[in-house]
């Protein structure tokens, strides 16, 4: 439910996600130990009428969530939506900063950052390594010896392959590496 709420709003079906935030938490209520579901359906919702612009349903339901987590220091479900908690917070701070503790806004701001970075950091990490190319070590050292300048002839002598052998990893190293002949790999 949650993850279909959050494609809702990335999608910008903003009454549709509300109605499915709406049955979720009333599904929620309905069961003993599931108050953490319940912060986090508000907290969409809130982002949703933040999105909408609807300020004040945003606040609202904001002030709940932080009545639940104040006094346990519970900023996970706040922390894991980046900017939008960001926004949230600010609005919070605009709106009606004598209703929170004002440390316990920076905290949260503090921490979205710090996950914000972490996220982009990993997020950088693997588009480096989904970039990365990875040969098997036959095929490096074919490579090298297409580098040292031998022929597939010269190759397959070297390597105890046949020719056609040869063959099949220079077409696949192409294709691992992007290339069209031997002077690009």
């Amino acid at each position: 439910g949650i993850t279909q709420a959050r494609y809702l709003i990335q999608k910008e079906e903003y009454d549709e996600a509300l109605a499915l935030l709406n049955y979720l938490e009333q599904a929620y209520r309905n069961f003993e130990g599931h108050w953490l579901n319940t912060v986090y359906v508000r907290i969409f919702r809130a982002m949703t009428f933040l999105k909408r612009g609807d300020s004040s349903a945003a606040v609202k339901d904001v002030l709940f969530v932080y009545e639940m987590t104040h006094g346990n220091n519970i900023v996970t479900p706040f922390i894991e939506f980046g900017g939008d908690t960001r926004q949230l917070m600010e609005l919070i701070q605009k709106e009606c900063p004598e209703q929170v503790d004002q440390e316990w806004l920076d905290y949260i701001c503090t921490k979205t950052n710090s996950f914000s970075r972490r996220v982009k950091q990993i997020r950088k990490q693997k588009l480096v390594e989904r970039s990365a190319v990875h040969l098997t070590s036959r095929r490096k050292e074919i490579l090298k010896d297409m580098v040292d300048g031998l022929s597939v002839n010269e190759i397959a002598e070297k390597r105890q392959i046949s020719k056609n052998t040869v063959k099949t990893h220079v077409k696949n190293i192409y294709s691992d590496l992007g290339a069209m002949n031997r002077s690009d790999a």
